[in-house]
């Protein structure tokens, strides 16, 4: 079950999609619990029951890729939990259509509070596009939640550049947990114009000076050419190889759920 905690609650249920529960919010980042295409089915099932999940307060979505703002699922939040959605820059327009008055636009680096949990939208390096002509026109980030001296922070999809995940860790110098993503790593010289491999990913925590590292955006849909565990086993490698650098049992390999 999903209790009440003053320290945060982070699970893990698959892709991007992270339950956030601190400071007395539930928070659902890039909800997906389906598939975003006939083209890619799941490999994992998403990772709780429907019936199950706490009451959604807030949804916050990194970008418009159908595979972290899946419409069904924005539906069903919409109509079940009624939550508040925290959007980039270019998308609220996209909700307010479906009459889904309960949006927030944000550009990098504005924040939101909600009941006592301060929302920030930071920087990453990716992109937007839902249709054939809106290649960009909306923003992309990630997500700083700040609340009771707790800071966590959801990377969304991004590709590697050291100096916004510096950026990050000096605007929020204690961030107890990064949740970034690991995958996926192949084929490499495409992938990496907008996605972190693993062994990026674990250089990006330690740009960002985070205390704890939970990996997403993994064995979830095949959306390269790694196998189902790739970006594990190679985080894993990098993690053991820098083990001089990272804090000591800074790794935390979520199941789904």
């Amino acid at each position: 079950g999903y209790k009440d905690s003053s320290e945060p609650i982070i699970t893990w249920l698959g892709h991007a999609t992270t339950l956030v529960q601190m400071g007395g919010l539930n928070i659902l980042a890039d909800p997906i619990f389906d598939k975003p295409s006939f083209l890619y089915p799941r490999a994992l099932p998403f990772g709780a029951s429907l019936d199950k999940l706490p009451k959604i307060d807030v949804v916050v979505l990194s970008h418009n890729h159908r595979d972290h703002m899946d419409e069904p699922t924005l539906r069903w939040l919409h109509k079940h939990h009624d939550p508040l959605f925290c959007v980039p820059e270019g998308d609220k327009l996209w909700f307010l259509r479906r009459k889904m008055p309960k949006v927030e636009e944000f550009m990098w680096w504005e924040t939101l509070e909600v009941q006592g949990v301060d929302i920030t939208f930071v920087p990453a390096w990716h992109w937007s596009q839902r249709g054939l002509f809106d290649h960009n026109t909306s923003l992309w980030g990630g997500w700083v939640f700040d609340a009771l001296g707790h800071t966590v922070y959801f990377g969304g999809d991004t590709a590697y550049r050291q100096e916004y995940f510096k950026a990050i860790g000096e605007v929020f110098p204690d961030i107890d947990v990064a949740i970034m993503p690991a995958g996926p790593c192949d084929p490499d010289e495409w992938m990496r114009k907008s996605h972190m491999n693993a062994e990026e990913a674990g250089q990006a925590f330690l740009d960002c000076k985070a205390r704890y590292f939970i990996p997403m955006h993994w064995g979830t849909f095949y959306f390269g050419i790694d196998l189902f565990d790739t970006p594990i086993k190679r985080l894993e490698d990098w993690w053991i190889k820098y083990q001089d650098v990272v804090p000591e049992y800074s790794l935390c390999l979520c199941k789904v759920g």
